[in-house]
């Protein structure tokens, strides 16, 4: 079995080593409420597990390291949901409407928290560029997002051609079933360096339930790279890693299918 995995490991990383992008998204959150018709917006950091200060530029961040997987030459990658808008998930949400309902003396329905990207860096080997987020068009999309490759160079704002993402195709040819062998590549935080490091494959993930698009694992115990791609034995790319999952505590990724690569 180790020498199988380790054949599987070079396969994947010879073929992919180009494409798999580590990805730092340093963001806010934005709680904008409606005081008499009037909206007010507050930008927001994290700084403690239910604490939240106001964001002062250059000065506090909320920062998530993740995996983005580059999906052609026109500078297309793919990550998942939770790595490229972190702030919908409904703890935080929760956590900030409450706060802002008793400071305000209004109800929680009239405050909405949303978020804001502030650098969005992609790094795939020597390269670095800003990545920006591409619109989602496609509602089969649920729970991954595109983001789009700029490099220096290159104008910061989004043109309409840019927004014309390969299409995603959710019947796959790929079998995935639970005898399936899954192995995930991407880069997690090195807590000691602040740097992203490059996880290689692992030991094979070992599906428990194929659903709706939606494979899930049994957990391995560790901490695995958002937004990571996920390979079969082949080394063929069928879907994005997420341990984002608001109905389950079973980690998950979207099973999706994409053109090929050339």
């Amino acid at each position: 079995m180790v020498g199988e995995t380790q054949q599987y490991k070079e396969q994947i990383i010879s073929k992919h080593k180009n494409q798999i992008c580590s990805f730092i998204h340093k963001f806010v959150y934005l709680v904008t409420a409606d005081l008499l018709g009037n909206k007010l917006s507050v930008a927001m950091v994290k700084d403690g597990e239910s604490h939240y200060s106001a964001w002062v530029p250059d000065s506090n961040i909320n920062v998530v390291t993740a995996t983005a997987y580059l999906a052609d030459q026109n500078g297309h990658c793919i990550t998942s949901k939770h790595a490229a808008e972190p702030w919908n998930n409904t703890y935080d949400q929760t956590l900030l409407k409450n706060v802002f309902s008793t400071q305000l003396g209004i109800p929680k329905e009239a405050i909405t928290v949303s978020g804001m990207s502030v650098v969005l860096q992609l790094k795939c080997g020597n390269k670095i560029a800003t990545g920006m987020l591409v619109p989602n068009t496609d509602p089969a999309i649920i729970n991954e997002r595109w983001l789009l490759w700029k490099d220096s160079s290159q104008l910061t704002v989004i043109n309409a051609t840019d927004t014309l993402i390969p299409s995603v195709n959710y019947v796959s040819g790929v079998k995935i079933n639970t005898a399936s062998k899954m192995f995930i590549c991407g880069y997690n935080q090195d807590n000691n360096t602040g740097a992203a490091v490059l996880q290689p494959v692992a030991e094979p993930l070992s599906a428990i339930a194929v659903k709706n698009n939606i494979v899930q694992f049994k957990d391995t115990g560790k901490m695995l790279p958002e937004g990571a791609p996920v390979f079969n034995e082949q080394g063929d790319f069928l879907g994005i890693y997420s341990a984002i999952n608001n109905k389950s505590e079973n980690p998950f990724f979207s099973l999706i299918s994409i053109h090929p690569i050339k």
